[in-house]
């Protein structure tokens, strides 16, 4: 745990160096074996290496989701979930090319952070993450996107986000609103916004204008 404790300063300070010696994935390889100190100790060395990566690390980045993944749909702790969303994040905003994206956040990754933002035990900024992470993704991604978007889940999930913060458990959607932090419903609007496809030719709308 000390090693992993200094590998974890050093990891604030030499970022690029632990993300370039080609070893990032062995921080988490042995992760249901490490006490929970030491596991936030490793995901936290990953978390703060996977803030400068770009397309040429994608290598490094693939042999690390193999474990990532696995550890994120499973993760209870909160401490931990809110370093990989900082992965997940430093990785979506940092790869550009859409096949090395979509190769990487799966289907499966998707409707997990989905999951996080209605779960009562996920902080705001966890929630706020979660879908800024979704936004870059779907901006990109167009399968993933479609697949979201075909999800019949998806309007329940984001109302029962909402209803956290109604103060009546019986009050209307348009009542709750008024409770939820501004920029928590901004960041599901902005996600909404980058999901549903452009309209480039503007069919529906002019066949739904009322004049």
């Amino acid at each position: 745990e000390q090693v992993l404790e200094t590998l974890e300063l050093l990891s604030r300070l030499c970022r690029r160096d632990i993300l370039h010696n080609g070893q990032l994935s062995s921080y988490i390889q042995y992760f249901d074996f490490f006490t929970i100190h030491a596991q936030r100790k490793s995901v936290a060395i990953v978390a703060n290496a996977c803030a400068i990566v770009n397309n040429s690390d994608f290598g490094t980045i693939e042999d690390l989701f193999l474990t990532l993944k696995l550890i994120f749909v499973n993760c209870t702790d909160q401490t931990i979930v809110s370093r990989l969303l900082d992965t997940l994040y430093g990785i979506c905003g940092g790869i550009k090319d859409v096949n090395m994206l979509e190769s990487l956040f799966t289907t499966e990754i998707a409707q997990h952070l989905i999951k996080l933002i209605s779960n009562n035990d996920t902080a705001l900024d966890g929630k706020l993450k979660c879908l800024d992470i979704l936004a870059l993704i779907v901006s990109h991604c167009p399968k993933i996107a479609h697949t979201i978007l075909k999800s019949p889940n998806l309007s329940t999930t984001l109302e029962k986000c909402l209803y956290q913060y109604g103060k009546n458990s019986n009050a209307s959607l348009h009542e709750t609103i008024m409770f939820v932090p501004k920029n928590l419903l901004n960041s599901i609007s902005r996600f909404l916004v980058l999901l549903f496809p452009p309209e480039i030719e503007q069919i529906l709308t002019v066949k739904n204008t009322n004049f």
